[in-house]
């Protein structure tokens, strides 16, 4: 019996201490210590055994800026001075990363500024002729684009009744690949900064009926449906005038005119100070309140078919010079964009 309990216990005893070692070394332990607490931070796993992915509400676009390229590093492409004419030419931007979104209408000009002697560097772009100016500059923390016509080397003799005038402008006509319905808009917020540099007469007895120098900003409001539009104008210069009125008229003059409907606002509306003072103007505002007016105004003069809203939105815009009359003029634009805030 003695001997029988000396074999037994020397060979349990071994095998007893194997256990707890196996055991301990599977907790990831020493025996006699805890077993360690699971990792944490892995995601937990859905029953497909993929694991769970938590994802944030993504929020609904609420703001859409409607004018591309607004520091004009893309360069632009150039029509013709008739429409016959087409796209002539580029200018072209050292750091252009695409294609040009903005065109210049040279309507009228004798000169080509796509032909114009070329400047470029880091720091911005210029075309020049003899009448025309068109310059990109980032030189000063901001963008700043300069146009410049000057209509003495455009016209031999004082403007006559339903002869052409030169146009210098900047455009963009695929606003309503941006521009959402304008029933679908909270607000159309504007921003621009500008300023005429000068404005020098070449005239002895300018006649206020058929000579001024002037600066726009006008938008087409057109139906998808339809095709009727009519000019928004937002107005900024005009030699005749300190502050433009409140103004409405069929678009008429010259043989290629649209004979649509005009509706620009008061200048007051924007500012009290006159770009006939030579310094610079901010404007911040709404537009459209002023849009859906100009509307009205328009369906009640014969000009539309339909005053829903629904049925409009902003298609093309255009900016700068006409000077039916005997002057020259330089016109800076420091900032110009356009936020359509959806309800």
């Amino acid at each position: 019996m003695l001997k029988k309990n000396k074999y037994f216990n020397a060979l349990i005893m071994p095998l007893a201490w194997l256990a707890l070692i196996f055991l301990a070394s599977c907790a990831g332990g020493e025996p006699g210590q805890a077993a360690p607490e699971p990792e944490t931070g892995a995601p937990p796993e859905n029953p497909n055994g993929e694991n769970a992915k938590i994802t944030e509400p993504v929020e609904p676009v609420k703001f859409i800026e409607v004018i591309a390229d607004p520091e004009f590093k893309n360069g632009f492409i150039c029509g013709g001075a008739t429409h016959e004419d087409g796209i002539i030419g580029e200018l072209t931007s050292p750091v252009s990363a695409g294609a040009p979104s903005w065109k210049i209408a040279q309507w009228a000009c004798r000169y080509d500024i796509s032909k114009g002697a070329y400047a470029a560097d880091g720091g911005g772009y210029s075309y020049i002729t003899e009448s025309q100016k068109v310059a990109v500059s980032w030189r000063e923390g901001e963008p700043l684009l300069t146009l410049e016509l000057k209509a003495s080397k455009e016209y031999d003799a004082p403007r006559i009744s339903w002869q052409p005038w030169p146009h210098l402008l900047i455009e963009q006509t695929d606003l309503a690949a941006r521009c959402p319905d304008l029933d679908k808009l909270e607000r159309l917020d504007l921003i621009l900064d500008t300023r005429i540099a000068y404005c020098d007469s070449y005239m002895d007895n300018a006649d206020p009926g058929l000579h001024a120098a002037q600066v726009t900003l006008f938008f087409t409001v057109q139906s998808s449906g339809t095709g009727d539009m009519y000019w928004f104008g937002v107005p900024i210069f005009d030699n005749r005038q300190r502050l433009l009125p409140e103004y409405m008229a069929e678009d008429s003059g010259k043989d290629d005119a649209s004979h649509k409907f005009i509706y620009t606002v008061a200048q007051k509306e924007f500012t009290r100070t006159s770009a006939r003072e030579f310094t610079r103007l901010r404007y911040e505002a709404d537009l459209l309140p002023y849009i859906k007016k100009g509307l009205e105004r328009a369906y009640k003069a014969g000009y539309l078919n339909s005053n829903d809203i629904a049925d409009y939105t902003l298609t093309t815009c255009n900016l700068g010079y006409e000077l039916p009359g005997t002057y020259d003029s330089a016109f800076e634009l420091y900032s110009f964009t356009l936020g359509a805030v959806l309800k």
